[in-house]
């Protein structure tokens, strides 16, 4: 099979430590405020499995409350991220538009819209500062040098 390569934001994770554990439970198109799909069924929310963990990010917040991880990453146009840390009891960031890379992270296109940012759902909200230092460090060129730092235009620094 041809090698796949991580997603931009999941190279800065793993360049600040982080260990990838797996992927999550999302609906079927990544459009749902539940998070079922005809694969993997429902996740169901950890605390009151009577009730949904949200969508469509439900199976990283499910993961996240429930002790799996303490950070999971997902995508986010219309609450996708904050519904299910809401439900479940757990932190999200849903950053600005061009803060976190999204090259990568979902099949060429599909959501795609202008409007996808890719943020994180977190125990802490200490975490979710440890993720946006990662995941916004400034753009390299081929060298490996900042590109700010030679002047070619990137996305605004971490804020602080």
């Amino acid at each position: 099979p041809p090698e796949v390569a991580d997603a931009t934001v999941v190279a800065r994770m793993r360049r600040a430590g982080a260990v990838p554990l797996g992927k999550t439970n999302v609906p079927e198109h990544c459009l749902d405020v539940q998070s079922f799909n005809r694969v993997f069924g429902t996740t169901l929310n950890p605390y009151d499995p009577d009730r949904t963990a949200g969508g469509s990010s439900g199976g990283s917040a499910a993961a996240v409350a429930a002790g799996i991880t303490s950070l999971a990453l997902g995508s986010d146009l219309q609450g996708s991220l904050r519904l299910p840390a809401s439900f479940c009891g757990v932190w999200s960031i849903k950053p600005s538009l061009g803060r976190v890379p999204t090259d990568g992270h979902s099949p060429e296109g599909c959501c795609k819209q202008n409007t996808l940012t890719v943020g994180a759902i977190t125990d802490t909200p200490e975490m979710l500062d440890r993720f946006m230092e990662a995941a916004c460090e400034p753009p390299r060129d081929e060298d490996g040098a900042e590109a700010i730092e030679r002047g070619v235009p990137g996305p605004p620094l971490p804020y602080r």
